[in-house]
């Protein structure tokens, strides 16, 4: 074998590709680069050791949360490598520290710096107090992590026993060089100098689902605290990239749904477009492989049972007002949105039929088909006098056969069917041709389209649009028309031949009377 037992599994420096929902993690990295140290009194350069300990705000050094290197235990103290006469060592050694999110709070990162004499027994032996000292607090004042880049530490020179690194008291001290808040130098602990010839840098990567460096996000994560914040906090999130999201995706959606059942009416259409907002970020391709992520959060952590009726409510009001101008960019991220949007609502509304044993589900239909009559009053507007509709309903036809999976699980067959026939003959005939045909060919990809009910209403609708765009082929000659109308009797002939989408016979005659002539005269101009 190539390995052989006890080998050590390392976890990514950093977050993998894709983070699971339930994944927990908070391990933050140092890095040691290196630092500067004055000679002093010596005739020879130094042999710097440098001593990391995590420490609570009391003083107390935290034990077991210091791993050295995977295979290796847990220690309570890290020592750097002792590089011989050397006063401006490059360490680059890096230590992952585990310490619990409850007391990420309270901790910081304690440096000291030793010279270490070659012979232990030798002149060096009685130097005690004389040490440098810096630190690094882990958390920020607006309770954001410290940033993953390099810090620039403010180094500290020790030369009285007065001073007990115990008692901690150096916290009221700066601690970075660029830091211009904090306390002055007058509070500076009795026997501790700033060594301005002195630096250290250290690097960190904090890797944590828990703990966040935007202050916009845990704005938003910790909304209970300041609730007169929430529109703010609400707004801020929009702005938010994607990256640190994605790391704390069921965290956010879990804030955001509880502002909606907690603040509907005066937050609701801010927390809908920041639904919206995330969705649309792991549409980017970039974010695609969070796609998952994100339907495993609706099918297994998703647990608002009265969103449903909310989403649907909001989905409406901005439907209703696909006409004004203002709104099209908003309404095309939420077209672009649909099929996360009814998963929310399709899962919200299981959850809800298993807790009351089946109750609202009159008014819920009620809700779902109200939302698809304004659903094609939207598709019945006319792109030449506003033509800013036109991309929105673009996507929409896109994007709205990507729902019927999710909502056969809430609708009966011939009630999605009828739904989706009277959708595409909203639209004009000769009107988003090419849009149209795409969510055709998707309808009858579609495993609703592999059900006889379902097919005997929508046969009849399908016909008569390949009929429409083949007789139209005929005459004018469009090629991509063409193309269009014969993938799509390709993927019917396709299913009809499965072995379980049951009786096709009726449908095979629908097409040899409806559109075999057609075909035929499609065929001699072809030739032609």
């Amino acid at each position: 074998h190539l390995f052989q037992e006890n080998v050590a599994v390392v976890r990514k420096l950093g977050f993998p590709e894709v983070i699971m929902p339930d994944e927990s993690r908070n391990d933050l990295y140092i890095t040691l680069e290196g630092g500067d140290f004055q000679q002093g009194s010596k005739t020879s350069e130094k042999n710097i050791e440098s001593t990391l300990e995590v420490v609570s705000e009391d003083g107390e050094i935290m034990r077991h949360c210091m791993c050295p290197g995977e295979g290796e235990g847990f220690v309570d103290q890290y020592k750097s490598l002792i590089l011989y006469h050397n006063n401006s060592p490059k360490w680059n050694e890096t230590i992952k520290l585990v310490i619990p999110i409850n007391l990420f709070y309270s901790c910081h990162l304690r440096f000291t710096f030793r010279h270490r004499p070659t012979n232990p027994s030798g002149p060096g032996k009685n130097e005690k107090h004389g040490y440098s000292l810096a630190f690094v607090k882990l958390m920020n004042l607006d309770g954001t992590t410290l940033q993953d880049t390099r810090h620039d530490l403010i180094v500290y020179s020790v030369r009285s026993e007065k001073v007990k690194l115990k008692d901690a008291a150096y916290l009221r001290c700066r601690f970075l060089r660029d830091e211009t808040v904090g306390k002055t130098m007058s509070d500076l602990p009795s026997g501790m100098q700033v060594s301005t010839k002195e630096a250290f840098t250290i690097s960190t990567l904090v890797c944590s689902t828990k703990l966040t460096h935007n202050v916009d996000l845990l704005g938003l994560l910790k909304w209970r605290n300041e609730p007169k914040k929430l529109e703010n906090n609400l707004r801020a999130l929009m702005k938010v990239g994607g990256e640190e999201i994605v790391k704390f995706l069921q965290d956010t959606f879990d804030a955001l749904f509880a502002i909606l059942d907690e603040h509907t009416d005066i937050y609701g259409h801010l927390v809908f477009e920041a639904i919206v907002y995330i969705i649309g970020l792991l549409s980017d391709r970039k974010y695609h492989h969070f796609r998952p992520v994100l339907e495993s959060y609706i099918d297994k952590l998703f647990s608002n049972a009265t969103a449903n009726l909310k989403l649907l409510k909001f989905l409406r009001q901005q439907v209703d007002r696909a006409d004004e101008q203002y709104q099209a960019a908003s309404l095309l991220k939420t077209m672009r949105a649909l099929e996360y949007i009814f998963r929310f609502v399709v899962r919200s509304r299981i959850l809800f039929d298993k807790a009351t044993r089946g109750r609202g589900l009159q008014e819920f239909k009620h809700a779902v088909f109200t939302f698809f009559h304004s659903f094609n009053a939207m598709m019945l507007l006319n792109s030449d006098e506003k033509d800013f509709i036109t991309p929105i309903q673009a996507a929409a036809l896109q994007h709205f056969p990507s729902t019927f999976q999710d909502l056969l699980q809430v609708m009966d067959v011939p009630e999605l069917s009828k739904v989706v026939v009277d959708f595409i003959e909203c639209i004009p005939t000769h009107r988003m041709t090419r849009f149209k045909m795409l969510s055709i060919r998707f309808i009858v990809s579609n495993n609703l389209f592999r059900n006889p009910d379902a097919r005997k209403i929508l046969m009849p609708m399908v016909v008569e649009q390949l009929d429409a765009r083949l007789s139209r082929a005929n005459r004018l000659g469009p090629r991509e028309e063409l193309t269009q109308c014969v993938e799509i009797l390709s993927e019917m002939l396709t299913t009809f031949q499965s072995k379980d989408v049951g009786s096709t016979r009726d449908n095979v005659t629908v097409i040899v009377h409806c559109l075999l002539k057609t075909l035929l005269k499609t065929v001699g101009v072809i030739e032609r």
